[in-house]
């Protein structure tokens, strides 16, 4: 139901299960790690009126609050560098034994939870940053739960931008990432397959350059 794709590794597709309603990702290496990308699958959507908040615990710190998931926000990038004591924190408790982790090693815990509770704990990140992590209409209102950053004011300008700086900076590594798994499995009877891949990778690379992340959005 959920899967995660870190820049440069393979995803991940099969959280742990703490219980009902909680799952953790275990995230090895994670001394560097600097973007994560969440998003459902599509094989189940969410139950009606609930959402999925998503917390980190990065190597030797505590639960961080990141933001949320739900049908009308199935996906998300993350900036996990940007993390620092000063961030939102989390309680711990919810995802049981999962609390610790080596030094190396970050878990990343999803909660199903009601979408009032999600958008709460959503909007007390408050600025850009719960603009971008809205979880539907009800936290963001009308339309805006589907842009990266809901227009008006200078600060909402600028937080925009930032994410934009951002999402550019990781969509090539993604569509990477994407070639290098769907090319591990090309079979011998289909050499063309290669070829078909490379050409859209290069497609992709070159639209992105010349029109910027909104590429996507015209797609």
């Amino acid at each position: 139901m959920f899967s995660l794709l870190i820049p440069g590794r393979l995803p991940l597709t099969a959280p742990q299960q703490v219980d009902e309603t909680h799952a953790v990702f275990p995230i090895d290496d994670a001394a560097n790690l600097n973007h994560i990308c969440i998003f459902m699958t599509g094989d189940a959507p969410l139950p009606q009126g609930y959402a999925v908040s998503l917390h980190l615990l990065p190597p030797g710190g505590s639960w961080k609050l990141l933001g949320g998931l739900s049908n009308t926000k199935p996906s998300a990038i993350y900036r996990c560098k940007s993390l620092s004591s000063a961030s939102s924190a989390s309680s711990s408790t919810a995802f049981g034994a999962a609390n610790s982790t080596p030094a190396t090693s970050a878990l990343l815990g999803l909660s199903i939870e009601s979408e009032q509770v999600v958008a709460a704990q959503v909007a007390s990140l408050g600025g850009a940053t719960a603009a971008a992590s809205a979880v539907g209409p009800a936290a963001t209102g009308g339309n805006d739960a589907l842009a990266l950053v809901p227009a008006g004011g200078a600060g909402a300008a600028a937080g925009a931008a930032q994410a934009e700086q951002i999402a550019t900076a990781i969509a090539p590594k993604i569509a990477q990432n994407v070639f290098d798994y769907l090319s591990s499995y090309i079979p011998d009877s289909a050499p063309q397959t290669g070829p078909l891949l490379q050409k859209w990778l290069d497609g992709f690379q070159r639209k992105l350059k010349m029109q910027g992340i909104r590429m996507l959005e015209r797609e």
